[in-house]
């Protein structure tokens, strides 16, 4: 279940980031400050988890993150 939990934290961590990046470069100033939260707190909880660190949980977090990123400059494209 932490694996789980560690892709679904990193999915949308750098989604988030992606987002980000997205709403600094489109302009969206009103989707900056929220989007600043919600990268807080997945970062705290992937920060807790890292002294387990071990092949598995870097898979999990490498995977979500892949496709966190990739989700969220589609689904920005999307709402632009």
């Amino acid at each position: 279940m932490t694996y789980f939990f560690a892709f679904l934290a990193s999915f949308f961590l750098v989604g988030l980031k992606s987002w980000q990046q997205q709403n600094v470069t489109y302009e969206k100033y009103c989707w900056i400050p929220p989007t600043s939260m919600g990268l807080a707190a997945f970062e705290l909880y992937l920060w807790k988890r890292a002294s387990s660190a071990d092949f598995w949980l870097w898979s999990a977090v490498g995977s979500g993150a892949a496709i966190g990123s990739v989700s969220a400059v589609l689904i920005h494209k999307y709402f632009r």
